[in-house]
């Protein structure tokens, strides 16, 4: 029997995406294919990702304090 802690466990899909996001703007910025488009594409889908796992880690970290 297993218990729902509230998370689906595809939240991890969504903290390596997260990652693979941070690294590639990382390496595009030290490249020369930077530019306005492509760093606004990258603010737009890293920002969101970021608040989801601040708010996981946060969810976590209550779950283990209320236990």
């Amino acid at each position: 029997m297993s218990i729902n802690n509230g998370l689906s466990d595809y939240s991890v899909f969504g903290a390596l995406a997260l990652i693979v996001l941070l690294a590639s703007r990382k390496l595009l910025k030290a490249s020369d294919g930077w530019n306005k488009d492509l760093g606004s594409f990258f603010e737009m889908s890293i920002v969101p990702l970021t608040i989801v796992f601040i708010a996981i880690i946060i969810f976590y970290v209550m779950q283990i304090l209320g236990q």
